[in-house]
Parts: structure tokens; sequence; C-alpha cells
């Protein structure tokens, strides 16, 4: 039987997953469609490791640990954002189905939902808290925007209240049980999630946790506390080996590694930013294309709901008690953090857009909101004074929208300056003022929309609260129920103009290029000096078809390549995630050629290649390259330079042929000798994580392949092992003898293998663990 709080914990389940189900029912009820929007990364990025996945697992049998679409080649299993064995994305490798992204999407809101209702619940004794706080997180303004900015690594928010809520039990039971679910929860938001919310998420934990820990009269547990608090960080480390090596290693060669400080403070939290916390399309909103404030409306946006900040004021103001204090101070910290003054520090400079604190604000508030109601159903109008006020600040709101539709064309003519000043200082280019110029009418009217919309909620909620406070008994329950449903409605009304449902075939259409692209079937890469949309990039990556391009994490060693083969002078040569690539920068085309750039895509005949027009879709045309030099080639000149940096130089000072020379980095040590021959290459097999070569050279050469050199590959001759050398700054290679062999490349990190290894016997002892406590507690039950 199930107890009186276990009764309530199955209730709050069904109807926060009737929620759910219901914000999504546009998906659920169209399951070939798929959850998009333009500014989607699930439509600009995340489908190609989907798709990747899926081709690698059904073709081959194989998890890709490689990235293909990075540049030339990434690590996949050590990219901080490719939540390669999260068991939910683990579905991508048995369908292609756009229902499993809406499956994982119900899942997590439910998951958010759920967890933060057991933890209010646990530290309120408050059913009705629980429910507050559950909606306000799983329906924070924060939180749905998800979906339509496509950002489904960072679901991992997920766990967050899950981890208050296992410290909670650890605190009062003192058990290893609870480190160890804890080491596991934590265990899960790393491998679902970008590196940076598992560090947010730590850095808010880790405060909770010593508030906890000083705030209890039993000073004698401290020790046993910070034992099993350190328990569980070691289980996690332990546990998530096998995914945390492989991206420590490859964050030590990545662009994000060499990040300045215009890098890290990229994307903070505007001042002009905190009113969207009452009208949120205030800077204006790209479901009209209107954003001319800071960029990135879903970094900047802090709409968290009416009435749930209304809540939040109330508990901050007559719940006494602790956790509203520090939940207080945690609003707030994660405010100041999000506009950026901590960017400086070590750790917290690895990573861009700091507003991402405000999803632990959007906890807080969420935890706020909750104490909120619970101070509703325990008090009268007699304590809660202060309530009062709220029909102050429904006449201010109302006559500050009264006045603003009054004076449009003084508001429309402040809105032009605004956006000009914008343009004049450099904030935005000409080109967007123009647009947000001509935008000017329609974005007065969201202001206004936003200013009536606050008002009616503000109207409701204040009588809702009023009522709360004068009722007893049933009729109390009657108007929690009701500011509860207002709760819902406001936050609903905020996030489902920017819910859309669209068939992969319109997101992902196919042009002219692309259908010529997938009827050739050697292997080769694009390049595009035309300027494609991500999205574009993604629906011929669909179709196995890679296009050079940068992504949001590449090899530090391929972005400085590109820079010299764009001519880029020396120190331009660093990450910008809006770099394009330009014709009009080289000057050596044969560094593009060794690229197996075979096709380019570009609106004007490439002066600088030797093309043949084979396809055109409106004003961008598809050449051949008929210089490229293929995926792998024998070079029978190589010079040894004692860096990379000196190969860097090389390569843009010399303009040889680099299809005949390969530069590589060797100090002192003597080469193997080569000598001028002839050669016939070709590619046997190719798979994510493998590359096979037949090769039959009439003398020694040196193979090049046209791959990104990187820690984990690994080459054999004919089955010998051989020595992989970087050759012309990012690429790979091998010395190989004359005659015929068979060159193959394998993509397996050591830091992959020794995590495999460490979790493996992490899991093992955790598993041993609990089978032997299963066993003593059902020995004990007979007895009990």
């Amino acid at each position: 039987m199930l107890t009186v709080r276990g009764k309530s914990a199955v209730i709050a389940a069904v109807f926060l997953l009737f929620l759910v189900i219901a914000y999504f029912l546009g998906a659920v009820v169209q399951p070939s469609g798929m959850i998009s929007s333009p500014h989607s990364d699930v439509s600009a990025y995340i489908s190609r490791i989907w798709f990747l996945e899926r081709a690698s697992f059904s073709d081959y049998g194989q998890i890709p640990l490689w990235n293909p679409y990075s540049l030339f080649g990434n690590s996949l299993v050590g990219s901080n954002v490719s939540w390669l064995f999260y068991p939910f994305n683990l579905l991508h490798l048995f369908s292609t189905s756009p229902f499993i992204e809406t499956i994982v999407f119900i899942a997590h809101f439910f998951m958010l939902g759920i967890f933060t209702f057991l933890f209010v619940r646990k530290i309120s004794g408050s059913r009705t808290a629980g429910i507050f706080s559950a909606v306000a997180m799983a329906f924070s303004g924060r939180v749905l925007l998800l979906p339509y900015n496509g950002h489904v690594f960072f679901l991992g928010i997920a766990y967050l209240p899950l981890f208050f809520y296992l410290t909670e039990l650890l605190l009062e039971k003192k058990r290893l049980s609870f480190a160890i679910l804890l080491g596991l929860a934590l265990t899960l938001q790393f491998l679902s999630t970008h590196i940076q919310l598992v560090f947010y998420s730590l850095f808010a934990l880790a405060i909770y946790w010593l508030f906890r820990l000083f705030s209890q009269p039993d000073k004698k547990s401290l020790r046993k506390h910070s034992i099993l608090l350190l328990s569980s960080l070691a289980i996690f480390s332990l546990l998530s080996a096998f995914q945390l090596l492989p991206i420590l290693e490859t964050a030590g060669i990545s662009d994000r590694g060499s990040s300045d400080m215009s890098f890290s403070s990229s994307y903070t939290f505007s001042p002009a930013s905190i009113p969207t916390a009452i009208l949120p399309n205030l800077l204006g909103t790209p479901l009209h294309e209107t954003e001319f404030g800071p960029p990135n409306y879903w970094e900047q946006n802090a709409y968290f709901g009416i009435a749930v900040l209304i809540l939040a004021f109330l508990a901050a103001l007559y719940a006494r008690n602790r956790h509203v204090a520090f939940f207080s101070f945690l609003l707030i910290f994660s405010f100041i953090f999000a506009f950026g003054p901590f960017q400086n520090l070590p750790v917290f400079s690895l990573f861009r857009i700091p507003s991402r604190m405000l999803f632990i604000g959007a906890f807080a508030v969420s935890v706020l909101c909750g104490y909120g109601a619970f101070v509703l159903q325990k008090s009268s109008i007699k304590r809660v004074k202060s309530a009062l006020l709220l029909p102050a600040a429904l006449l201010i709101l109302l006559a500050a929208t009264i006045c603003f539709s009054a004076m449009q064309e003084n508001v429309i003519s402040y809105l032009d300056s605004s956006i000009s000043e914008r343009q004049s200082s450099g904030q935005i280019s000409e080109e967007k003022a123009e647009h947000y110029l001509s935008k000017v009418p329609i974005i007065y009217s969201d202001i206004r929309t936003d200013l009536i919309r606050a008002t009616i909620f503000l109207a409701l909620s204040s009588f809702a609260i009023f009522a709360i406070l004068k009722s007893k008994g049933g009729n109390k329950s009657l108007f929690l129920l009701f500011l509860l449903i207002l709760v819902i409605a406001d936050l609903w009304s905020f996030g489902q103009p920017f819910f859309g449902v669209e068939s992969p075939d319109d997101v992902f259409a196919q042009d002219e290029l692309i259908e010529y692209l997938k009827n050739d079937e050697s292997r080769f890469r694009v390049i595009d000096f035309s300027g494609l949309s991500p999205i574009y990039l993604t629906a011929a990556a669909r179709q196995g078809i890679v296009i050079i391009s940068y992504e949001s994490q590449n090899l530090q060693s391929a972005v400085r390549y590109m820079g010299v083969a764009l001519g880029k002078e020396k120190e331009e040569r660093s990450y910008n995630i809006e770099t394009s690539i330009t014709e009009e920068g080289i000057e050596n085309p044969s560094l593009i050629n060794i690229l197996n750039a075979k096709y380019i895509i570009a609106e004007e005949h490439p002066e600088k290649f030797t093309a043949q027009l084979v396809a055109a879709s409106g004003e961008r045309k598809l050449y051949k390259n008929l210089g490229s030099s293929g995926e792998a080639f024998v070079a029978y000149q190589v010079e040894a330079l004692a860096d990379q940096e000196s190969v860097l130089d090389e390569l843009s000072d010399n303009e040889a042929d680099y299809s005949r020379l390969v530069l590589v980095e060797a100090s002192a040590e003597k080469l193997p000798e080569v000598e001028q021959g002839k050669s016939n290459v070709t590619v046997a097999k190719k798979t994510p994580n493998e590359i096979v070569i037949d090769v039959n050279s009439t003398t020694p050469g040196f193979l090049f392949l046209s791959e990104a050199y990187a820690p984990g590959w690994k080459a054999a001759i004919s089955g010998s092992k051989a020595r992989i050398y970087r050759a012309n700054s990012a690429f790979m290679g091998v010395f190989i003898p004359a005659g015929q062999h068979s060159v193959s490349f394998t993509y397996f990190p050591s830091a992959f293998s020794a995590g495999i290894l460490i979790s493996a016997a992490a899991l093992a002892v955790i598993l041993t663990f609990a089978i032997c406590r299963l066993f003593l507690l059902r020995k004990r039950l007979p007895r009990n």
C-alpha cells in the first residue's frame, strides 16, 4: 500500500505528465513531424550527428567516435555537446524518426517537474508548494524556449532539482546509498548536457551543500556529511570517466581551449534585458524578426511569469524559512553572475554565455513560488498586508498601458532613435538597422500586447490572492487551483507561440545541388563560398554529403590551417564563430585542393580554381574542382620543420603545390627516405572510426590523408603498427615502403579506452554494493 506521501507523489506525477503532453500535443498528434524553428540547433547542427549515429550503427554496427562534419573532422567522443552515450540519445541508433525528439522533450520536461515537486515538498512539507514550484519550473520561460532554439543538450537542467532532493535525503539519512544515487544523477546530467551546465549545477549544489551543513544544529555530523558528498563526486568522476577523459583530452587541442576574454564574456546578460521579466518582447522577438536589442533572444530573456514572480515576492517577504533566504540569495546571485563579472576567473573563462546561469535562477524562482503559495495557503490578509500593494501595482501597470497606447507616435519615434543609436555605436550593422526600422510598428504592437497581457494576469492574480487570503477551507483550495491555472495559462501563453512542428522534408528541403551531389558515390568534401545556412548543411549531411564548415567546437589546428588557406594574417588565425569561407583571400588553391574538396559551391565561377560547372540552383552554382587531390595521395617530397607554428608560416609564405610537397613536424630526428615515383591510391573502406587505404607505390613515399590529426588515431601498414605524423599542420599521414600495402587508420582514443575500464570497474563495485544491500535487507525482513 502507498503511503499518503506516496499517493500525493503519484497524483502529482500524473498531473504533470498530463500537462507536459498537453503542451507538446501538436507534436504528439504529428509523429512524423519534427519540433523545429529557423533558429533551432536541432535543425542546424544536432540532426547531423543523429544521422551520423544512425547511419554508422545500421551500416557498420558502430557508435561513431569521430565527427566528419567539423572542418576536416573532430572528435565526437571528446565533444562537450555530443551527449553520445546518454540513454535517451541512444534511441537515435535505432531510428531516424523525429518523434524521438518529441519523446525526449516530454520526458525531460516531466522529469524537471516531478523532481522539483519532490524537492520542494521535502523542504516545505507542502504538496501545494511542490505543485506550484513544479509547474513554475517545468514551464519557466527559460525552459520553454529550449524547443525553439533546439538546445536539446540543455535538457540536462531536468536533473538539477534531483541533485537538491538527493542532497536533502543524504543529509537526513546519512547513507552511502544516497551518495551513490547522487553520483549516478550527476553522471546522467553530464552525459546529457553541455559541460557548462554541469559546472554551473555543481557550483550551485556546492553553495547549497555549505548552506545546509552550517545551518544544521548537529555539528557532529559535519565530517560524515562531507565524506558522503565527496563520495558522490568521486562516484560521478569514476562513472563518467569514459566520457570525461576524452573531453578533457580534446579540450587541450580545441579552439575553445585558447579562447580570450572577448570570447568567454560574449552573450552576457544585459541590464537592458531585466524588464523582460515582465515584458518578454520589450527588445523584440525572433517570431517577428524584431530583436533589435542584445543578441540571442533565448539567452537574454528572463520571463518567469507574472503570477510566479508575485508568489516569489510574497515568499521572500513572509516565509520565515532558511530555504527561502537561500533561494532568494541564489536568484540574486544568478542575475549578478549572468552580467559576466566572474568570466575572467579560472574555469569560468572556459565558457561563454554566462547568461545561462539564469537556468539556476529559474529554479530558485520556482522554489520561491512554491513557498509563496504555501504562505497564501496558511495565512490571512491580516498577516500578508503587502498584498495590498497589488492593486497599486495594477493601477500603475494599467496607467502605463493606457499612456503607451495614447503616445503611439512618441514611442515609435523613441524606438526609431534607439535603433539608430545602436547602429551608430556599432552594436548592429547598417543593414540590420534598416531592417529593424522597417519593423518598428510591429515592435510597438508587441510591447503593447505584452503590457495588456501583464495587466490582465496581474489583475487576475491579485483577485485570486485576495480571494485565497479571505477564504477558508474548501473555498481556499478552489482559489489556489484558480491561481495555479493562472500560472499555467501565463507561462503557456508565452511559450506556445515559439512551439512549432514541421515536416523534416520541408525543413531539410533538397535543391538541384544536393540532388546532383548525392548521386556521386565517391567520398568527397564540398567547399562553400556562397554562405550556405547551417540548415542547408544539415540537409546535405542527411544525404551523406560533407560540406566544410565551422562547428561550435573545432580542432585548433584545423582552424589555424583554414586561416592560412583563406589568406588571413598571422594574428587572425584564431577561432571566430561567425567565420565564413570565401574565395577572396585565397592565394594558394592547393591548400584547398588537398582538403578533398571535389566540389565548390559559389555564386560566381571560382577564378582561382580549375573548375567545371555541373549544376545550379537559383543564384548558387555547383562546380567540380578538377584540381582536387582526393581523400589520400602519396607525396614524394617531404620537408621536416620543428613545430606547428613553423609549418603554418611556411604554408603561408610558400606557393608550392601541396599535393606534391608535404610538411611534417619532426624536430631533430631523421625521417625515412622518400624517392620520386608513381602510385595508385584507393580508399577501400571508410567508416566513422576507420579508414582503410590500398596503396601501390613504385618507391618509398609519404601517404597523406586529408583527415584532421588528433590524439586517438592509430595506423598500421599491412598489419604492422606505423607512426602517424602531423602533416601540413592539421592533417596526418604515414611513411610507406615501396610496393602494395593496405594502410589502416583507426580512431579509438586511449583516453576513451582508459575511461571505459575505470567506469566499468566503478559500475561493477556499485552493482556489487547494491546486490549485497538488497540481500541484507531481504534477510532482515522476516525478523521485522
